[in-house]
């Protein structure tokens, strides 16, 4: 069986349950011994992420993207503008998961993709995102679509106090990169914002 191409729609409120679904899974496999065990699962209830995504779908400054694939939902991706004041005149990718099952498909730069159009369409020159320093995957991932570490840290608040890492991407820079390189610039292919 084929794989269909991935769609991507603004989330609704009636997709609060499934977003903290996957927003659950995605950091159970993903945080496992970088945020401790007892703190992890207590993150991670489902009655707790609902009620927090409920509130975001709310937010007029937050989008909230599902990805579907093969008609499942499969990943969530929030953007806003930066939540940073050295780098206030910045988009933010605030939240990028997908559920593991999901992971190493290609899914993912199609998502980053349609982040990177989303955010440049809304007048964005600059993206930053934050990633916990011991995130191997998701540093080597953003690293390949670009992104820079830019030395700015700070300290999230669970027991062992592990250290997030500041990343960058100038889109301009970007595009010229991969002009350079022979590839242009990716343009996600279906894409569904309704």
């Amino acid at each position: 069986m084929t794989e269909s191409a991935m769609v991507i729609r603004k989330a609704k409120a009636a997709d609060a349950r499934i977003l903290a679904v996957i927003l659950n899974k995605s950091w159970r496999s993903a945080y496992q011994g970088l945020i401790p065990a007892a703190e992890l699962r207590r993150h991670t209830t489902l009655w707790r992420r609902y009620r927090k995504m409920s509130q975001l779908l709310k937010r007029a400054d937050m989008q909230i993207y599902l990805a579907i694939q093969d008609r499942r939902p499969c990943g969530m991706l929030m953007l806003g503008p930066s939540r940073d004041a050295d780098i206030a005149d910045y988009g933010e990718i605030i939240a990028f998961y997908f559920i593991p099952e999901y992971w190493g498909r290609g899914l993912a730069g199609d998502l980053m993709t349609f982040a990177r159009q989303a955010l440049l369409s809304q007048g964005y020159g600059h993206i930053l995102l934050w990633v916990l320093e011991g995130n191997a995957r998701a540093r080597r991932f953003y690293e390949k679509q670009g992104f820079v570490a830019d030395g700015k840290t700070r300290v999230e608040q669970f027991g062992n106090q592990p250290l997030t890492l500041r990343y960058r991407l100038h889109l301009a820079e970007y595009e010229t990169r991969q002009s350079e390189q022979g590839r242009g610039v990716p343009q996600a292919e279906i894409i569904d914002k309704r």
